[in-house]
């Protein structure tokens, strides 16, 4: 796989996250072992942009309001 980028939106703020185009296998050094990168190839792709806008709600939680 290539390194590709993915455009999210949240509210009004857009950021380009990078796509990892292989596994740099961090999961093998986590402590339970299921710690996939939050880009990470071995993530589907849903899941990927599902845990990316939870990080952007976070950041511009206080713009919700």
């Amino acid at each position: 796989s290539k390194t590709s980028y993915v455009r999210l939106q949240y509210l009004d703020h857009v950021e380009t996250f990078r796509a990892r185009g292989g596994c740099c296998r961090y999961y093998t050094v986590s402590e339970t072992g299921k710690d996939y990168c939050s880009t990470c190839v071995l993530r589907k792709p849903e899941d990927r942009d599902g845990r990316l806008l939870a990080y952007m709600k976070e950041k511009y939680k206080a713009d919700d309001d």
